[in-house]
């Protein structure tokens, strides 16, 4: 082979290879149980190992840009609030440790049913998730109260819902920016 094409075959895997990690080299920073009051987006991709947990009466923000991935059987439950605002260029993005897009290092590829879903308890009133992406969960977002705010959220790949409140199924399409707010002041 010309040294020439050899080079500039060997640049171009090298790009491929920077371009295509994990944003902190593939290093997670581990998570399981109560969230620090702040998840950063320059410390992700986090790597959810077991349940991780708002804690009732405290808030808890999540920036925009930061990605959650969830080992099998984890999810995160909500019974504090939780503000999540993502952005149009830099969502909030809670998907399978398999989903390649955000883990090309998987060996495996993601599917619905590999992770839990959100789980947002009665007293996680006023939770508010703008421009976040859930994906290849079980349940995706279920809500035991009515009293949150959902805007423009994408739900892709969730095995047996997208979006549940107060039991009641709501009517989501896959991959479309979806909204719902329903604030305490509009309780009667």
């Amino acid at each position: 082979m010309k040294p020439v094409l050899r080079t500039t075959i060997l640049l171009f895997i090298s790009v491929l290879l920077l371009v295509n990690r994990p944003v902190n080299g593939g290093d997670f920073v581990e998570l399981a149980g109560d969230l620090p009051r702040v998840l950063s987006a320059d410390k992700s991709p986090y790597l959810v190992v077991a349940d991780i947990f708002v804690p009732a009466g405290k808030v808890i923000r999540i920036e925009a840009g930061t990605v959650l991935l969830f080992k099998n059987f984890t999810g995160i439950h909500i019974r504090g609030i939780l503000n999540a605002q993502g952005s149009n260029l830099r969502p909030i993005i809670f998907t399978s440790e398999n989903d390649r897009t955000y883990n090309p290092l998987s060996k495996l590829n993601p599917t619905p049913y590999d992770w839990n879903g959100a789980y947002i308890h009665k007293d996680g009133i006023g939770t508010d998730l703008e421009r976040v992406k859930v994906m290849y969960s079980v349940k995706g977002i279920v809500s035991e109260t009515k009293f949150i705010r959902i805007s423009e959220g994408i739900f892709f790949e969730n095995g047996r819902s997208n979006l549940t409140i107060e039991g009641e199924e709501k009517e989501v399409v896959p991959e479309k920016p979806f909204s719902y707010n329903l604030s305490v002041k509009d309780a009667t």
